[in-house]
């Protein structure tokens, strides 16, 4: 081979990756492939980027904020819960010998007193009756009053005359095993006072506002070596009232669930369901105060019958304006500025059991419903595309067509998230992330289709390279002329 020839002959042009995505783009199959790469990228980027950042909780504080005014737009004075007011209860001296601060703390709620109010209450057949007390003994051992042994003991005996499960609040001995609850035999009573927002405890400048314990509220906890676990008041008394299971089945179990695992602590495993709140300000306006409970209610006494009667103090703020403590009890919840005390938060937890569960994607789920939103639009807009392509400039439509599909998503996003939260039941906490998501996936495409068009414009353009001209034969030095 000649070469000279070898060196004057033209390199074969390189494919480069706009090569790749013009080659892709020229089929509709290609398309959807690079829909799915870009969704990909930008959930990846999402999960491991964004997510660990501090505005990425904000936002879905923000939108549970959102939500939860919403879902207060339908609130009604009809309630599975009924709130007894003790703080003007009989107290009676602590057998608690651990040393305290505020000597309120060395003062019992009297038994007998809850005895009373049980009574009083058992014409109306309540569904359940739950005490938010720590009924459990000292850090010592010591029963916290000396009525404990014979309170339990009656409490047993009212449960089996009228048929009504009573459920005692235990904190201090949450963490210990089912006999130091309550002591053994009565773990069926015992029920946890912990509430999975107690960062959110606090006067509001000060609050904690970490996520997953904002959000929701334990179904149980489970210590590190404990092999017992202990219900929340709310969910004790909460399937009672409403026994049947809140997961969907199998087909959509896989994609969204009423419960779901949280770590507030290292050594806690629990689980947690979100919380519908709309109807804390009705919970405490009408809270019922112990002491107009002075006789026993009627059988048909509407504040009580067939609903779940919770027993706690309400308190809205403290009287001397000092730093809040836990004892205090009282927390700010999405939505409101107010602080609440604690048995509203769990009457709240015990409606939105008994009503309906709030459900939230699963992780598999919350990453389905990205890709999913992504191909229905990138499906409407190959469809749209099509139906344009008969006309003689089609490529003019192709911008307007990309934008409207994505204003359309992102408006079905919303009225789902929003406006319909209470019927579905559904909270889409993350929703706005995934609208500026699909917002910036239609602008990478259309700058990949713009990209795509110039470059076919250009090579179309670009004159072809003439063909070299064959050299001419040389005469042989065997001709004579």
């Amino acid at each position: 081979m000649d070469p000279t020839k070898a060196a004057t002959k033209p390199d074969a042009p390189r494919k480069g990756a706009m090569d790749l995505v013009s080659s892709l783009h020229g089929s509709i199959w290609g398309r959807y492939l690079l829909c799915l790469l870009l969704a990909g990228v930008l959930v990846t980027g999402k999960k491991y980027l964004l997510e660990p950042l501090s505005v990425y909780e904000t936002n879905r504080l923000w939108t549970y904020d959102l939500i939860q005014k919403v879902l207060a737009l339908g609130s009604s004075v009809d309630t599975p819960v009924a709130v007894v007011n003790i703080a003007d209860i009989d107290k009676e001296p602590s057998n608690n010998l651990s040393p305290s601060d505020d000597p309120a703390e060395q003062q019992a709620v009297s038994r007998q007193a809850l005895l009373n109010i049980f009574e009083r209450l058992a014409p109306a057949k309540p569904k359940a009756i739950a005490v938010d007390v720590d009924i459990s003994a000292g850090l010592k051992g010591n029963p916290t009053s000396v009525q404990d042994p014979e309170f339990l003991q009656h409490c047993r005996e009212f449960e089996s005359k009228h048929g009504i499960p009573i459920f005692l609040g235990v904190d201090r001995h949450a963490a210990d095993t089912e006999d130091k609850w309550l002591g053994v035999g009565y773990s069926g009573m015992a029920v946890g006072l912990g509430i999975g927002n107690d960062l959110y405890q606090g006067k509001s400048a000060e609050m904690e506002t970490r996520l997953d314990s904002v959000l929701r509220m334990f179904c149980w906890t489970q210590v590190d070596g404990v092999p017992t676990r202990l219900r929340s008041l709310a969910y004790g008394a909460g399937k009672v009232a409403r026994p049947e299971a809140a997961e969907l089945g199998p087909l959509l179990s896989w994609a969204i669930e009423a419960e779901s695992n949280f770590n507030p602590a290292r050594s806690l495993k629990t689980r947690g369901f979100l919380v519908d709140y709309r109807l804390i300000d009705t919970l405490d306006r009408s809270r019922i105060s112990s002491k107009s409970l002075k006789q026993p209610v009627e059988a048909d006494d509407k504040r009580f019958h067939g609903k779940v009667v919770l027993l706690g103090a309400v308190r809205t703020e403290t009287d001397d304006g000092r730093p809040l403590k836990r004892t205090d009890d009282l927390f700010r919840i999405p939505g409101h500025s107010s602080l609440y005390s604690g048995v509203l938060l769990h009457g709240c937890a015990v409606d939105t059991l008994v009503r309906a569960p709030l459900r939230q994607w699963t992780p598999a789920g919350r990453i389905a419903a990205d890709f999913g939103l992504t191909l229905l639009a990138n499906s409407l807009i190959e469809l749209l595309i099509w139906a344009f392509s008969r006309e003689k400039h089609p490529h003019k439509h192709v911008f307007k067509i990309f934008w409207s599909v994505t204003a359309l998503t992102i408006l079905v996003l919303g009225l789902v998230v929003i406006p319909f939260v209470g019927t579905i039941r559904l909270v889409w906490d993350d929703a706005i992330i995934v609208a500026a998501a699909l917002i910036l996936h239609t602008g990478i495409d259309h700058w990949l289709v713009r990209a795509v068009h110039r470059r076919e414009h250009h090579n179309h353009e670009k004159p072809a390279p003439k063909p070299e001209p064959e050299p001419e034969p040389q005469p042989s030095g065997d001709l004579k002329e």
